[in-house]
């Protein structure tokens, strides 16, 4: 099958690397990113024990086209100067819809900040914080867990922007270490409260294991924080008992599934046979993304928290949906219609950077299907379908080559 994009990709440019060169920084590591409402972008920088407060450029009005970045990887191997990149996080600038990844790189991790246009262009982004704000009693244990993944990267395990407050969950340095930490951006300071839960597959309390994934709600009048733990229990916890100095017991609703890591839960709206309902992305990285609605959310929430064991491989609380997003890196919802996906492609590994549609939760040109078949009659492809590899960037026949 010819790919146009393929093609099409040879020509992206790459921008802000010719004379690119690691420069000291005031940031140390990066492990999560989120954009406050007037385009501030927030860096959490876990060696450092910091947030950075980061006044990203802003290239010029905002940008509406998708993504089909195939070879991204290549490219942003290219920027760092090295083939030992890790992606950690990607967000959605809310001004030009630019999206923007944080990656360690090299052996030492060193934090890598760029920006990323749907046509390619990739723009290093220098690592100047405007303001830098220390977190309270952060973990200082120099132990790794499994010889490989240090104590301390766990200081900050997701960070949210929400009503003009950041949400940094991840531990402390206190055997009670599971912590969510709220920051008002405009001040220094931040409030920090425990967070313990009982853990549905484990059968016990938890207090050390930090969320690993939030986002919010507002759930029957009262706002709320939703979270995922690994292994996979579903959380919530009003948001006016993150006071400081608190331990909070959140309210296990749900059993997602065991042996697995919730790597980012996106909000976004689910169409359904009569318009949309608010719905929330589970995306994992040992099996494929999960939707739940918020409806559904309240509902588990009113009837209050489970409190006995799930057995291994049950799900149980909620209703839910399985989606075929897999292989996630990171995600971010691009747009009312669309995600963007940080992804690997299974069989070869390549990294790549492209949208995926809110509806159907995939891409078509990651199947070769009955339609695909250059004598299968064109009139039977429907227009969705002739819609999305267009978006996917394609021609309007199905191999590019009739």
């Amino acid at each position: 099958m010819r790919r146009s994009l393929i093609a099409a990709a040879a020509a992206i440019a790459i921008t802000g690397v010719a004379n690119a060169q690691p420069e000291p920084s005031l940031i140390e590591s990066v492990s999560k990113i989120a954009f406050g409402d007037d385009g501030t972008l927030f860096l959490a920088d876990w060696r450092a024990g910091k947030v950075h407060s980061l006044n990203v450029p802003d290239p010029g009005p905002q940008i509406d086209d998708l993504f089909n970045l195939v070879d991204f990887g290549t490219r942003l191997e290219h920027v760092a100067r090295s083939r030992d990149v890790t992606v950690e996080a990607i967000a959605v600038s809310p001004k030009t819809r630019r999206v923007f990844v944080a990656a360690a790189v090299g052996k030492e991790r060193r934090p890598l900040l760029v920006s990323v246009s749907p046509r390619g262009d990739i723009e290093q982004i220098a690592l100047r914080p405007s303001k830098s704000i220390p977190l309270s009693d952060p973990p200082r244990s120099s132990d790794s867990f499994w010889q490989r993944v240090p104590h301390r990267s766990l200081t900050i395990t997701d960070m949210k922007y929400f009503d003009a407050r950041l949400y940094v969950a991840g531990i402390v340095n206190t055997s009670f270490a599971s912590a969510l930490r709220v920051i008002d951006p405009s001040g220094d300071g931040h409030s920090t409260a425990t967070i313990e839960i009982y853990h549905t597959t484990h059968d016990q309390i938890e207090t050390r294991a930090p969320i690993r994934a939030m986002a919010f709600a507002t759930l029957d009048g009262e706002p709320s924080l939703i979270a995922a733990y690994m292994c996979t229990p579903l959380v919530t916890i009003p948001l006016d008992r993150l006071i400081d100095g608190a331990h909070v017991r959140g309210i296990t609703i749900a059993e997602l599934g065991y042996g697995n890591n919730p790597l980012a839960i996106v909000d976004f709206s689910q169409a359904t046979p009569t318009g949309s309902t608010p719905a929330l992305l589970v995306v994992n990285d040992q099996r494929s993304a999960q939707v739940v609605t918020i409806n559904a959310v309240a509902r588990a929430t009113a009837r209050g928290a489970l409190t006995t064991r799930v057995p291994v491989g049950r799900v149980e609380g909620v209703d839910l949906t399985d989606a075929p997003i897999s292989n996630s890196v990171a995600i971010d919802r691009y747009s009312d219609g669309f995600f963007v996906i940080v992804r690997r492609t299974p069989r070869t590994g390549e990294l790549q950077l492209v949208t995926v549609d809110t509806a159907a939760k995939l891409r078509l040109s990651d199947f070769v299907s009955e339609y695909n078949f250059s004598d299968f009659p064109l009139a039977k492809i429907n227009q969705g379908q002739i819609t999305k590899m267009r978006q996917e960037g394609f021609p309007v026949d199905i191999n590019g080559n009739r």
